[in-house]
C-alpha cells in the first residue's frame, strides 16, 4: 500500500510496459508497472513530492524541486541519474519541450534545463605517470548551454585523482579540456 499519494500521475506511452509514477507526502516518488499493481521502485526525496513528474521520451523521469533539487531518475530502475539544486523548493511539475528542454518552476524564476548528453570522453595519453595530467576531449549529442555544462567523472582506480566535475563551456558540441 501506498501512503499518501498527492501528485497526478505520469504514464510512460508505451502500451506494453505501462509505467505509472506518483508523488507521495512521505517524500517518496513510486512508480507501479500497470499489469503487477504493486510498486515497482521507490525513490525518496527530502520533502513531500506534491508536483507530478513527467517522463521524458527516453524513459527518464523528472520531479520537480520539493526539496530544493531537480531529480532525473532512470525510469527503468528508479535509480538517481543525477540532482540539481536551485534556490526554491516548489510544488510544481516539470515540463519537457518537444526538444527535450526541462522546464521547472522554482518559486519567482522557470529554470530551463537543456537536453544536452555526452557522447564520447577520450584521452590522448595511453599511459599516466604520476603526477601528470592529460588532456580529454568531450563530445555532446547537441551544442553545450550558453552557460555551460557540467559533466560528472569518476574513475573506479582509487590511486588516480579524477575531478568530480568538469565544466564545457557553451558552444560547439566538441570541447578540448585539460
Amino acid at each position: 500500500m501506498v501512503p499518501s499519494i498527492v501528485s497526478g500521475p505520469a504514464i510512460t506511452p508505451n502500451p506494453d510496459d505501462i509505467l505509472i509514477v506518483v508523488g507521495s507526502f512521505d517524500k517518496n516518488v513510486y512508480a507501479f508497472l500497470a499489469y503487477l499493481g504493486t510498486a515497482y521502485w521507490t525513490f525518496a526525496t527530502n520533502a513531500p513530492v506534491q508536483g507530478s513528474p513527467a517522463i521524458a521520451s527516453d524513459g527518464t523521469v523528472y520531479i520537480g524541486p520539493g526539496d530544493k533539487n531537480i531529480y532525473a531518475l532512470d525510469g527503468a530502475t528508479g535509480k538517481l541519474l543525477w540532482s540539481v539544486p536551485v534556490p526554491v523548493a516548489s510544488a510544481s511539475s516539470p515540463a519537457i519541450g518537444q526538444d527535450g528542454t526541462l522546464y521547472v518552476n522554482a518559486g519567482d524564476r522557470v529554470i530551463a534545463i537543456a537536453a544536452c548528453h555526452l557522447n564520447a570522453l577520450s584521452f590522448n595519453a595511453t599511459a599516466v605517470t604520476e603526477g601528470t595530467g592529460i588532456t580529454g576531449t568531450v563530445t555532446l549529442d547537441s551544442p553545450a548551454p550558453a552557460n555551460g555544462l557540467a559533466v560528472a567523472l569518476s574513475c573506479p582506480d582509487s590511486t588516480l585523482n579524477v575531478p568530480a566535475t568538469v565544466t564545457i563551456p557553451g558552444g560547439p558540441p566538441r570541447q578540448t579540456s585539460h
